[in-house]
């Protein structure tokens, strides 16, 4: 009897000192991420790329293959949109799957995001909208000149360019459609559409 007990001691003890090591070494995944199994979930709403690294730099403790983003937003930051992309192109590259499921709206610098899926993951929720435009700038309390005017102009057009240039090689629509879809006016395009413009894969059908 007294055996018994020592050995339940014991290891209740054992337990304990077990207890507080993994404490210890207890690295808990990054703000707004989720494990099962070998996939991680997140979402983006934002375009947030300090965000974004944040989490991939805190998921290189786990092990994980494939990323899930549940993606809804109205836009952003094109720069932060592109170095977003670039992100997950490095996750691909070292054989990860980034698979995107694209729900509500789609905006502007999201349609960006949206295109840093695994070719095949880019997925669009039956109900999605997609819209693209071109580049704004605002700009309060300021007096442009003519010359300053035309500058302004020059390098708002060089980043469009840039930006469609990527968009289109990840897609099935020429640069010059492209560009006539959004001059002076928003190209809204409900999930099937937008998929037959190459900007997303197919529909996702929860569960499949």
């Amino acid at each position: 009897m007294f055996k018994i007990l020592a050995v339940v001691v014991v290891l209740l003890l054992c337990s304990g000192v077990m207890n507080a090591e993994d404490k210890r070494n207890f690295v808990p995944l990054p703000d707004g991420v989720s494990q099962y199994g070998d996939t991680v979930y997140m979402s983006i709403s934002i375009m947030d790329f300090d965000g974004l690294r944040d989490k991939f730099i805190g998921l290189q403790k786990f092990h994980w293959k494939k990323m899930i983003i549940d993606l809804c937003t109205g836009g952003g930051s094109v720069f932060d949109a592109m170095a977003m992309v670039s992100l997950m192109d490095e996750q691909k590259e070292s054989g990860k799957i980034i698979e995107i499921r694209g729900r509500g709206i789609i905006a502007s610098a999201g349609l960006i995001v949206l295109q840093g899926g695994t070719p095949g993951y880019r997925f669009l929720d039956s109900l999605a909208m997609v819209m693209f435009h071109e580049m704004t700038s605002y700009k309060l309390f300021t007096a442009d000149t003519p010359t300053s005017s035309e500058e302004n102009a020059r390098i708002l057009r060089k980043i469009q360019d840039q930006v469609i240039s990527f968009i289109v090689s990840r897609s099935s629509i020429s640069k010059t459609d492209l560009d006539a879809k959004i001059k002076n006016k928003e190209f809204w395009m409900d999930a099937n559409e937008a998929i037959r413009y190459g900007f997303a894969d197919k529909i996702w059908t929860p569960g499949k």
